[in-house]
């Protein structure tokens, strides 16, 4: 019976690995903004932008795909886990456009923030800052 089981799986791995291979890829775009000399302001409408290469036709998503989507991470506040998403379907969010605009939320400022955008796979832009501009802060207006 073992020696049946054993030549079955046998069999069964020579047949598996006669199948054809399917060629499939990513798309890998980067994020060309924001980049490290961005600066957004909370509250504020921004674009966000990445290469529109040649989109392969290998890839592993539809070329028209409505499930991409954008998070924004602060990278030193990981413990949080405070990451907003940003799917902007009413935009029609598509990969192969380049860009989205998305409003900026209300968050901590910092120097620290990154943006990945999901879609084939997960592209990371560098570290970019998020500011109140020309807001007077409440620890400001605690200190007059």
């Amino acid at each position: 019976m073992q020696f049946k089981n054993l030549l079955f799986a046998a069999a069964l791995a020579v047949c598996a690995a006669a199948s054809p291979h399917e060629r499939r890829g990513v798309w890998n775009p980067p994020i060309t903004s924001p980049d490290a000399k961005t600066v957004w302001c909370v509250g504020k409408k921004v674009k966000v932008t990445w290469h529109v290469f040649v989109i392969p036709d290998h890839a592993n998503f539809p070329k028209n795909s409505d499930t991409p989507a954008i998070i924004l991470h602060k990278v030193s506040d990981p413990n949080l886990c405070k990451f907003f998403l940003f799917i902007c379907s009413e935009s029609t969010f598509k990969l192969e456009k380049g860009t989205v605009d998305i409003t900026v939320p209300d968050v901590k400022d910092g120097k620290d923030y990154t943006i990945t955008l999901f879609g084939d796979s997960g592209n990371k832009s560098p570290n970019f800052t998020i500011q109140h501009c020309g807001v007077k802060r409440e620890a400001e207006e605690d200190e007059d």
